[in-house]
């Protein structure tokens, strides 16, 4: 596999990425910004792909985090994961193979998941052309519904997942997270005026709490142009503070 070295956050992170196929993006920025993460938490991303949104959360900690494992069910994105890791001098994190929902772990054994699940089944949609971009926003058959159910079984039992999910798909989250309460809901629209288009969201277990749905995160101005605080984001400047 074909990869090229990129610089990310702000230069603050160096990525090695597929040349052609899933690149970091907007999606694994907004997630790191808004996951209310603390350093003593065991973390797991799920889906990880090259390890970004957990380098990302790294780079928010003071210290870094203290535990942090990444699973993916393609083998050159862990292995990348793995390069990445290493290459950003953070070896206390970790990548394997894992297919959802048979995940490696046994019991609740996670303080906080944070998942940019994939977008749909393979049985109901086209995949795309390069074989990563596709398992990655599509996934390989696997419902939203039993995504969430899967992590939410290994959540401890005051464990937080954080997810960042399609508009569209936002009944699947409420469904497989049933047994979770506290949900607070970002909407998220690219331009004023324009739909939401998906949904930055985070719960937990064992609380019991109203939904909040916070005023819609903008990217764009109306010239397509980003954001002062997209642009502070995307530096590494800013986080999502009022979660």
């Amino acid at each position: 596999m074909a990869c090229g070295e990129i610089g990310f956050l702000g230069n603050q992170l160096r990525l090695l990425q597929p040349t052609k196929g899933y690149r970091p993006g907007m999606d694994a920025l907004l997630l790191s910004a808004f996951a209310p993460i603390l350093p003593e938490e065991r973390l797991l991303d799920a889906g990880t792909g090259t390890g970004t949104l957990l380098l990302c959360l790294n780079k928010r900690m003071p210290q870094g985090l203290r535990f942090g494992v990444g699973v993916d069910i393609q083998t050159d994105m862990v292995a990348l994961a793995r390069q990445n890791f290493i290459l950003n001098n953070a070896p206390h994190l970790s990548s394997l193979v894992a297919k959802m929902p048979m995940l490696p772990f046994k019991g609740p054994c996670f303080d906080h998941i944070v998942t940019n699940p994939p977008y749909s089944d393979l049985q109901t949609q086209q995949g795309s052309p390069v074989q990563q971009k596709s398992l990655s926003h599509q996934g390989t058959g696997v419902s939203l519904v039993a995504w969430f159910i899967a992590l939410a079984k290994i959540l401890s039992a005051k464990g937080k997942l954080s997810c960042i999910i399609p508009a569209a798909k936002l009944p699947a989250v409420f469904q497989g997270l049933s047994m979770m309460n506290g949900f607070k809901i970002l909407p998220v629209m690219t331009k004023p005026d324009q739909p939401i288009n998906r949904f930055l969201v985070t719960c937990q277990k064992g609380v019991k709490a109203a939904p909040i749905f916070y005023h819609p995160l903008i990217l764009e101005n109306r010239l397509g142009q980003p954001t002062l605080q997209i642009q502070q984001l995307s530096r590494g400047e800013q986080i999502l503070s009022f979660i």
